[in-house]
């Protein structure tokens, strides 16, 4: 007897809302689904400015809506999706928030996270599990693609797309600046993620006086991230250097990380954008390990100190440890040296 042929599934519906940096990720998943199920429907539900990363995915139905924060959008969201029906729906992501989304979108099979992952009681909305793995998130994700079917993939597709109209705006931010490029997206959503002030300001200047290039600062729009780049700007020189900090939208931020030639930023969307495209990333990591979310194929350019970290803060064995377990510490971070991101960065641009 032959194997059994997984169904050619013609209506597939993905969730996963947020973040920009795990929609980033996604997107292997989603271009594994496509090659995988080259005639079925694809229908992704995400929030803004999620979308705005990805928006230029081909042959993607994009379900935009507003995060539910009240009983009248969930009300909407399920209304919306009334008269809407799928052949499977692969919950890719799994939050009180989000879990009560699942009974709006009707399939016959839903998949959902292992027991280990599916935080808040998602398997009460599915009624398939992903296998549970201590891997990568972005493996994580493909494991939906798996599930129905999909080939395993050694070296998966997470490439943006970036349109021309971007990419000329992300020139003309540049033209009057030298090269090489920096690119230092300095802060992350959780104060203990980011490294010092000091230490960007000294990465900054030792790059412009050794290389003569200049310094992009990018970041979020609350007034912690703009602050931290303004204080970075002011302490170097502002003749080689931009803060574009809460200016950029997130086509545009992949833009100029696609035109730079280093990244250098803590555990962010930056990291896994920087990978997407091609350029060259220092990511810093101290709270979580980067072989969860370094850059995927960068893994070797990650200053990692979350070992020491876990030593040093959380008094255990980093070997033994669940693989959950983070270090909020503020710290944590404090971890990393300036010499070594020198190091690194010197490695990067030599080659």
């Amino acid at each position: 007897m032959g194997s059994v042929k997984e169904p050619q599934y013609k209506s597939i519906c993905l969730v996963r809302l947020s973040a920009l940096g795990d929609v980033c990720l996604m997107v292997a998943t989603v271009k594994l689904l496509q090659k995988t199920f080259p005639e079925a429907k694809i229908s992704w539900v995400i929030s803004d400015p999620a979308y705005q990363l990805v928006k230029d995915l081909k042959h993607i139905e994009f379900i935009v809506i507003k995060k539910p924060r009240s009983f009248s959008d969930y009300k909407k969201i399920y209304k919306d999706l009334k008269h809407r029906e799928f052949d499977v729906l692969l919950a890719a992501q799994a939050s009180l928030r989000v879990n009560l989304l699942y009974p709006a979108i009707k399939a016959k099979l839903k998949i959902g996270f292992d027991k280990k992952r599916g935080r808040d009681l998602q398997s009460l909305f599915t009624n398939r599990k992903i296998e549970f793995a201590k891997e990568h998130l972005l493996d994580s994700f493909l494991r939906f693609a798996y599930a129905i079917g999909a080939e395993k993939q050694k070296d998966p597709d997470c490439s943006l797309t970036i349109s021309d109209k971007t990419r000329v705006w992300a020139k003309k931010e540049l033209d009057s600046f030298s090269p090489p490029y920096l690119l230092i997206n300095h802060s992350a959503s959780k104060e203990e993620r980011n490294w010092s002030i000091a230490g960007y300001v000294a990465i900054a200047d030792s790059f412009i006086k050794k290389y003569r290039g200049s310094v992009i600062l990018t970041g979020g729009s609350n007034e912690q991230e703009i602050l931290a780049g303004a204080k970075v700007l002011a302490a170097i020189s502002t003749k080689s250097a931009k803060d574009l900090t809460g200016k950029t939208t997130p086509q545009q931020l992949t833009a100029l990380i696609a035109a730079s030639n280093c990244v250098l930023s803590p555990d962010t969307a930056a990291v896994h954008i920087a990978n997407a495209v091609n350029t060259p990333v220092i990511g810093l990591y101290a709270v979580a390990p980067s072989w969860l979310s370094g850059a995927y194929k960068q893994l070797d350019n990650m200053i990692d100190k979350f070992p020491q970290a876990v030593e040093l803060f959380l008094k255990k064995d980093p070997k033994m440890c669940d693989w959950k377990t983070r270090v909020h510490d503020i710290r944590a971070m404090g971890l990393v040296g300036i010499s070594e991101v020198e190091k690194k960065l010197h490695q990067l641009l030599k080659s």
